[in-house]
């Protein structure tokens, strides 16, 4: 039987393979979808263009369903703006939200992606929005697909 810290070390080391894979085969995928985006200009000026969060109070729940549409299905909730705008610019929010990793992995994917694959760099409270809504809505459990049964 290997010893605790022998364990521990394997443990993190299967960890990162698997964030760093995940990292490759999102990258793959979204290279098609993403001919016409340039590399490593992907970022936060992104979400001016994206659509506004909801803002009104009022708002019916057909223009919240749009709303979703316009985001690709993700919830409304802080932090979306982020995701979608540092995410979307190389490829398709599919790919992003069917992972269900948990924060930290989603921490190591953020890394790999601005080191590997010119990801713009993610400032440091943009990054905490972005990996607490990735974590909320497409962590393990992935609270958004039951949101949206």
């Amino acid at each position: 039987m290997p010893s605790p810290a022998r364990a521990a070390a394997f443990a993190a080391a299967a960890r990162t393979i698997l964030a760093v894979t995940l990292a490759v085969l999102l990258a793959m995928a979204g290279g098609a979808l993403a001919a016409d985006a340039p590399a490593g200009k992907a970022g936060p000026e992104k979400a001016a263009n994206a659509p506004a969060a909801g803002s009104d109070d009022d708002e019916d729940e057909d223009e919240d369903d749009e709303d979703e549409d316009d985001y690709e299905g993700m919830p409304p909730d802080e932090g979306r703006d982020e995701v979608f705008a540092y995410c979307s610019a190389c490829h398709s929010m599919k790919l992003v939200t069917q992972q269900g990793l948990n924060r930290a992995d989603w921490g190591e994917v953020l890394v790999y992606m601005v080191e590997e694959h010119e990801m713009a760099e993610i400032e440091p409270e943009d990054e905490k929005l972005v990996l607490d809504y990735l974590a909320r809505f497409y962590g393990r459990d992935r609270r958004a697909r039951k949101m949206g049964r």
